[in-house]
């Protein structure tokens, strides 16, 4: 949501920026972009590499994942035309699109991680009969794609309209102009971002309540192992751990978020854009939406030790050598697939 700033006399400067300014701004975006969609690449090659590929809660990361491509190999290289050129350099139909993605990917962000904190609940807290297949997960992700795509196609039909913003430099959906419009504005700012984090808040908040009163984590899921004890253990701390994955992502996705989201939804609207935002600062909160989607496969391999083997298989593949991690794991690996069948 953006409001009527261009008229704001703290912006006059905007384009007066230096070239050094504006060159380093670039580099930084594009070395973050980089890492994004190469990161992003490796997730998705690592996820379809790996045998639970099939599994409902793998299935929403995919689409996780394919998201923050979208956010590091399409909207992000747009932004930068903007940055080199320091005004609307796509045009008015580029930057329209550019603009059109970009609430493609917040609100299909925002609804992918409730979707998956709902997963986790469910496998948490409710009955042991209640059993997620993947085609629970793609009726989510076709829900979350659709209210995405309507979100998006309301301005060209009338509420409220794409525009350029100059101290966001690019096109956002902008409601200034009569009640209706901001009432409207209000209305999308809590379908698309309030409800659903709100929902993702309370789901983790209910399942860290149900896994601190069970000392053993996760008694309901079971194994079928002839040691049932060792590999109930086991398997339990798995699935603990890929909800304490699951939760950074979304910590991540709120602190990167944050800056921009007090500016954009707090301080612009209650000072009716006249507040002034250095551009320094509106520039590092936006930065941060990108760096968002460039940590989130370092998460997923940092946390993910199955993962992280597939990522070493991929190296190992493309050049040739032998990585040192994944000699000194191949015995641990051993082990644990004897105590996880």
């Amino acid at each position: 949501m953006t409001w009527p700033i261009m008229s704001n006399s703290c912006y006059e400067n905007i384009s007066d920026l230096s070239p050094t300014k504006i060159g380093l701004r670039a580099g930084y975006l594009a070395i973050i972009g980089f890492f994004g969609i190469v990161g992003n690449i490796f997730l998705l090659i690592s996820l379809f590499l790996d045998k639970r590929i099939k599994s409902a809660i793998n299935y929403l990361v995919i689409n996780h994942t394919c998201l923050d491509l979208l956010q590091s190999g399409v909207r992000l290289p747009l932004y930068i035309v903007n940055i080199i050129m320091n005004s609307n350099g796509l045009g008015y139909e580029l930057c329209t699109f550019h603009g059109f993605i970009s609430g493609i990917y917040f609100i299909g962000t925002t609804y992918t991680l409730t979707a998956m904190a709902i997963f986790r609940y469910l496998v948490v807290c409710q009955s042991p009969a209640v059993k997620l297949a993947p085609r629970h997960a793609i009726y989510a992700i076709v829900l979350v794609w659709i209210i995405a795509i309507i979100m998006c196609l309301l301005p060209f039909w009338g509420l409220s309209h794409y525009d350029y913003n100059i101290i966001e430099r690019s096109c956002l959906p902008t409601w200034n102009e009569g009640l209706a419009n901001q009432i409207n504005a209000v209305f999308e700012s809590l379908i698309d971002f309030g409800l659903p984090l709100l929902t993702t808040f309370i789901c983790y908040l209910k399942i860290y309540t149900v896994l601190r009163k069970i000392k053993t984590d996760l008694m309901r899921y079971r194994c079928e192992s002839i040691s049932a004890n060792t590999c109930q253990y086991s398997s339990d701390r798995a699935k603990k751990r890929f909800t304490l994955t699951l939760s950074i992502l979304f910590l991540n996705f709120l602190l990167c978020f944050t800056v921009w989201s007090i500016i954009s939804f707090i301080v612009y609207p209650v000072t009716a854009g006249t507040a002034c935002v250095p551009d320094d600062l509106h520039y590092f909160a936006i930065s941060l939406l990108y760096l968002n989607s460039a940590l989130n496969p370092l998460i997923f391999f940092a946390r993910m030790r199955s993962l992280r083997m597939k990522f070493y298989f991929i190296l190992e593949t493309m050049t040739g050598r032998k990585q040192p991690e994944t000699t000194l794991a191949t015995s641990g690996t051993k082990r644990n697939n004897t105590i996880e069948r």
